[in-house]
């Protein structure tokens, strides 16, 4: 015992350790809420990569887990799936989280290195065109390809007109045209119009 504590009332004591186990428990708290935050993020991306409607986590995966775990487990565990949100609006802020995270990495990519794109105009069933655009740029000696975006077309759909809304996305992360190697279209009118051919031939 260090002798500045020795003449201490017991009650100093109780108290300490009253505060002590009250940080642990707050600890223990916030450290399993960002488990499952972490467990929110992971389920939202799986949905997104099968394709499955947004309420399947609060309908199907969230129950789903709830059996396998407390036949495991225990019907105590069961009281930690209880605390991971998986609602319909959840999974969608999730993914638009995780859309903007992926948009950004993406965009600091081509900002820095050198990249080719894919550009191709579409109509959908609205008779609405959209531009829709990849990317391929090397990262770790490995070469990716990513999704853009797709952006929809409020004016005609001439070459001109898609290679500014292009050049307008660029403009807005700060991606120079430089540092496009290569652009790649299917050949319709549309996507040879004369600004996009003078920087296939130029570069500029």
């Amino acid at each position: 015992m260090h002798f500045s504590l020795r003449d201490k009332k017991s009650s100093y004591f109780k108290n300490m350790l009253k505060s002590q186990e009250t940080q642990s428990a707050t600890f223990v708290k916030h450290f399993t809420f960002l488990r499952a935050l972490e467990a929110s993020y992971l389920v939202a991306e799986l949905i997104s990569k099968n394709r499955k409607n947004h309420t399947i986590g609060e309908k199907l995966i969230l129950p789903a887990c709830k059996i396998i775990v407390s036949k495991i487990l225990g019907e105590e565990a069961t009281k930690q799936i209880d605390n991971i949100p998986l609602s319909n609006s959840t999974i969608s802020r999730r993914l638009q989280d995780i859309s903007e995270n992926i948009e950004k990495f993406v965009n600091g990519k081509l900002i820095h290195s050198n990249f080719s794109i894919q550009v191709d105009e579409s109509t959908d069933f609205c008779s609405e065109s959209h531009v829709i655009v990849f990317v391929r740029f090397v990262n770790d000696n490995a070469i990716e390809e990513h999704f853009l975006g797709c952006k929809q077309i409020n004016c005609t759909t001439k070459g001109e007109d898609i290679f500014n809304l292009v050049s307008t996305y660029f403009e807005q992360n700060n991606i120079s045209w430089k540092n496009c190697v290569g652009i790649c279209t299917d050949g319709a009118p549309s996507m040879v119009g004369s600004r996009i051919c003078r920087f296939c031939k130029t570069g500029k």
